[in-house]
Formats: C-alpha cells, sequence, structure tokens
C-alpha cells in the first residue's frame, strides 16, 4: 500500500510539472522574473524558456523522482532543480556562472498586471547608444534594445497602472527594464542588467 502511494505521490507531481512556471533568478541584489514551458514525456524533459513570443528549448532534459535537468545546447546553458511542495529550486547558468532560482506553476488567479497606454513604436535615446522598439501583442508589451554590441530581446511585462516592468531571460543572459510615460510624450526609462547600476534614461518618439 505504501508502495502505490508513493508511486501515486510521484506521478502527481510529474503530471503537475507539464505546462507554465514563473520564477525569478538572482543576481546579487537584482531579481529577474522568467517564465518557461514544461513538457514531460515519461523521464524525459524538454523545457522552453520565453521571451515576448519568442523561445529558448532544450536539447536535453529528464525528470525522475523529483529531481529535473535541462540543457540549452546551443547557449550553454544548464538548469538544474528539484521540485517539492509544488516550488521548484535550483540553479541556471553556464559554467561556474550557477544563479539560483525559484519557480512556481502558473495560476491564472495571479495579477499579471494591466495592458497599460499602447507606447508602440521606435524610441531614440539622446546621448546614448541606445534605441528601442516597441510593440504591443494582445494585453502584453515587447521592448527590443538596440545597441552597438547587438540586440536584446525582447523583454516582454504589463503596466502595474503606472510603469511597464518588461524583463529577459535567455539561460544566459538577463535584463530588467522600465518604463513610464511622461506626460510629454517622451519615456523614462531604467534598465539594468546583472553586474551594472540602474541606468536611467530619457526617449523620444523616433521622427
Amino acid at each position: 500500500m505504501m508502495v502505490m502511494v508513493f508511486l501515486a505521490v510521484v506521478c502527481g507531481w510529474a503530471q503537475d510539472l507539464d505546462g507554465r512556471w514563473d520564477g525569478k533568478v538572482t543576481y546579487g541584489t537584482l531579481d529577474v522574473p522568467f517564465t518557461i514551458h514544461f513538457e514531460l514525456s515519461g523521464k524525459t524533459l524538454k523545457g522552453s524558456l520565453v521571451n515576448g513570443d519568442t523561445r529558448v528549448s532544450s536539447t536535453e532534459g529528464s525528470y525522475e523522482t523529483g529531481t529535473l535537468r535541462l540543457t540549452f545546447g546551443a547557449s550553454g546553458a544548464r538548469l538544474e532543480a528539484k521540485l517539492a511542495n509544488g516550488e521548484l529550486k535550483g540553479t541556471v547558468g553556464t559554467g561556474e556562472q550557477m544563479r539560483p532560482f525559484t519557480a512556481s506553476q502558473f495560476c491564472s488567479c495571479a495579477i499579471e498586471g494591466e495592458a497599460g497606454p499602447d507606447i508602440s513604436g521606435t524610441w531614440e535615446v539622446p546621448d546614448s547608444n541606445l534605441r528601442l522598439t516597441i510593440r504591443r501583442k494582445g494585453e502584453d508589451t515587447f521592448a527590443t534594445v538596440s545597441r552597438p554590441s547587438g540586440e536584446l530581446g525582447p523583454l516582454a511585462g504589463r503596466s502595474d497602472g503606472l510603469t511597464f516592468m518588461l524583463h529577459y531571460f535567455d539561460g544566459v543572459r538577463a535584463a530588467v527594464l522600465e518604463i513610464e510615460p511622461r506626460k510629454d510624450s517622451g519615456l523614462d526609462l531604467k534598465f539594468r542588467e546583472p553586474g551594472t547600476d540602474v541606468k536611467k534614461y530619457r526617449a523620444i518618439a523616433r521622427k
């Protein structure tokens, strides 16, 4: 009887792993929200880190007795975690740069924020080498940051009623962007990446 109960619990865990999970990965004092989707078939696990309408999917993965492991071949990122009491706790990253994270299964009862005003368009950031391309899809706002070193994004999120809270995490790169619309039709920006201080900018619509 105890064996049957144990197997039922394990099967319940496995079933509960499927679907969307939301979490935070910690870089010192910076917490970066992220979303991951799991697909489980037997002991084989696939995970996809979601950023807006793009995904970074694992190339290898396993799940057994509450422990899951994923490898993202293109970036070399790894994710290792244990599932207990409905919560995932583990590390994610590359090489020696493994960062702690926690995640829980998405619940439709959670507040995801408001759609907020539509700020879609191309935005220039004077006196910097940044440019923002912002678009709206459904209730979500996506922003891509362009700079000489390349593009980062899309950062995705919603408004809290005053500020858009957008985030990006692909297993290696991470960033948080806060956008507050101004009365003069510009945007106030707060941009932060791991290992850097918050950078504040003012953006104007590109003509």
